[in-house]
């Protein structure tokens, strides 16, 4: 609303204070409206904190709530596999793996062919055929050669030497991102190799080369070149090797799938001879109580929160109460998810009967006499309960996961409790909104109704003292008479 600087120019009096004064008056409904505005704004943003740490408390409720079709022994466990020897490699677990221990001896590890030429060899342009194989009965053996794979190289001559150099061989062989990898070795003193590797590890990877080049051609079925003057294996093709409890296992690379059922063991290191170490597999049932331990946690944030939002500043004149004092929706939302906890009961089989039995209590206060309202998890005791009865445990947690989420999709649906509140907030927000609008226009209104009355008060009171300061000077005028005692 805004104030007329002119008002009262005309008499001298003061009309704009008068105005903004009567105004200020006027505007006081207009300003109860933006209190309670205020008010339901800060009731919704404790609803979303309130919303938020319900979300929460699912997201930890739910992991203890099984799929279909799982049991909640396995959902709530997985494998473990660990080598005494941590130095030999690593060793995974999968859900299917049994328990046990197992004497591991590493006889060898897997390593791939590397052949190598003559020192400067002679080269001539050509063509070069290089295949990834095995040769049955081994390297040299004189068996048949069965390739799985191939590449084909045209080697041409260096058109500035008129030559072909072992750096075009080498780049021809890397462009081609076939099964080998060749790199030049220098002995510094002007003798220069090429050496040819296989990418593969295995007696199934072994390399061929044939073609128009005879100081690079290799048969492995012989394990020599063609000619004096051919490539010569320097590194063999071999298997890794492992004993597990006496029984020997091979593999092409150093990884072995499912030696035993369920593990993964990938070897970097030999065992010394005669000294085997053990590879030990066990049941990992951690996960449930870090589960339990997750929901105990967001149980108490929530609560925290509530208790936040329902505050009584009994000392402080009610400056510091929360924003949902007074509000329903934290009781009731408090009171369904506790008696849902707390409600529950194991089967008439079961050895976990309720809460208790899984370690976790309420909280009391420091005198013993009241809950506080947090709960808390005795993890020694719930690891007594897992490892004498896991089944009637992972049992109830699954139940007390699924009564949870349901709870809590209840609280946290659109038609839930905390929505509806909010929508609800939200609806008499745009209420005001609505009435401030009109209390604004007939605010302005009735300011113009006093401009146009004050207006015309300046006017006449400026008339009147324009009069009335004409009649003191007429007064002033007349001629003065005098009177004589008699």
């Amino acid at each position: 609303m805004a104030s007329i600087s002119s008002l009262g120019s005309g008499s001298g009096i003061d009309l704009n204070s008068i105005l903004t004064a009567i105004m200020n008056v006027e505007a006081i409904p207009l300003n109860r409206l933006d209190t309670k505005e205020a008010s339901y704004q800060a009731q919704i943003s404790g609803l979303g904190a309130l919303q938020g740490a319900v979300a929460a408390f699912q997201t930890a409720a739910k992991k203890l709530a099984v799929s279909a079709g799982t049991s909640p022994v396995s959902s709530f466990s997985s494998m473990r596999a660990s080598l005494v020897d941590t130095t030999l490699g690593t060793v995974s677990a999968a859900q299917g793996a049994v328990a046990g221990s197992y004497k591991l001896e590493v006889n060898a590890l897997a390593q791939g062919q590397q052949l190598q030429s003559t020192v400067n060899p002679d080269l001539n342009a050509g063509q070069l055929k290089i295949e990834i194989g095995k040769v049955e009965g081994g390297v040299g053996s004189g068996g048949a050669f069965t390739a799985n794979s191939s590449i084909d190289l045209n080697i041409e001559l260096d058109t500035s030497t008129g030559a072909v150099s072992l750096e075009s061989v080498r780049d021809a062989i890397n462009k081609a991102n076939g099964g080998v990898s060749a790199t030049i070795i220098d002995d510094g003193q002007g003798g220069r190799t090429l050496q040819v590797a296989s990418k593969s590890t295995g007696s199934s990877n072994v390399i061929k080369i044939s073609g128009d080049i005879d100081s690079l051609n290799y048969d492995p079925s012989t394990n020599e070149g063609v000619g004096a003057a051919g490539m010569a294996q320097t590194q063999e093709a071999s298997d890794a090797r492992i004993k597990l409890n006496g029984i020997e296992i091979t593999s092409s690379t150093n990884t072995f799938n499912n030696p035993i059922d369920g593990i993964t063991l990938t070897v970097s290191k030999m065992t010394a001879t005669d000294s085997p170490t053990t590879l030990n597999v066990s049941a990992d049932k951690s996960p449930l109580v870090n589960y339990l331990s997750d929901m105990v946690k967001a149980y108490n944030d929530l609560n925290n929160t509530i208790k936040a939002l329902g505050y009584y500043d009994k000392d402080g004149n009610g400056a510091q109460n929360g924003v949902l004092l007074g509000d329903s929706t934290l009781r009731t939302v408090q009171n369904r998810i506790y008696s849902t906890m707390f409600a529950m009961a194991g089967g008439i089989n079961d050895k976990v009967a309720s809460l208790d039995d899984l370690g976790i209590s309420i909280n009391k206060s420091a005198d013993g006499t009241a809950p506080t309202g947090e709960i808390s998890l005795d993890t020694a005791k719930l690891q007594r309960a897992i490892d004498s009865n896991f089944e009637s445990v992972a049992n109830f947690a699954a139940t007390l996961g699924k009564n949870l989420g349901s709870v809590t999709d209840a609280i946290l649906g659109s038609n839930g409790i905390i929505p509806a509140k909010t929508t609800g907030l939200q609806a008499t927000i745009k209420s005001i909104e609505s009435q401030r609008d009109q209390l604004s226009r007939h605010l302005d209104s009735v300011q113009q109704m006093y401009i146009k009355q004050f207006t015309a008060l300046d006017s006449y009171v400026a008339s009147m003292q324009t009069t009335a300061a004409s009649l003191t000077q007429q007064l002033a005028s007349l001629p003065k008479t005098s009177s004589s005692s008699k």
